[in-house]
């Protein structure tokens, strides 16, 4: 998590795999808001769109709550769970919308890096269906 904060920083500082603000919003729900403030993040028992709280698989988009306070949070949850998956198989890419963002993640950071020594695809790659 902490070290995808680091490449995050990366991508945005050279400007090769920035995340666009606008495309990123384009895979959360209509209308929706991060906190931008972690105590009101750690204070809310707000759980929509959130991993075990939605009925239909198309509601999720967010691994919990945490993940709704900023959107650098968002994507370092996302990449937390991608690069522990191959460990301990949770389904959390089974929901389209976590699939998306990881799919938006990875292609960021592909145009971010030089990956002519990293394999056709790599562990946390292994989950964009």
């Amino acid at each position: 998590h902490e070290v995808f904060h680091a490449i995050e920083c990366h991508l945005n500082m050279t400007g090769d795999g920035y995340f666009d603000y606008d495309e990123w919003e384009s895979y959360n729900p209509e209308g929706f808001n991060y906190d931008y403030d972690y105590i009101e993040n750690e204070m809310s028992t707000n759980w929509d769109y959130v991993l075990g709280d939605m009925d239909d698989e198309e509601d999720v988009y967010f691994i919990d709550i945490y993940s709704k306070s900023f959107p650098n949070e968002d994507r370092a949850r996302i990449m937390e769970y991608a690069m522990m998956e191959s460990e301990n198989d949770t389904g959390v890419f089974a929901y389209p919308a976590l699939q998306g963002k990881l799919a938006y993640i990875c292609e960021r950071v592909r145009k971010g890096f030089d990956t002519s020594g990293w394999p056709e695809m790599t562990e946390w790659e292994k989950w964009i269906r």
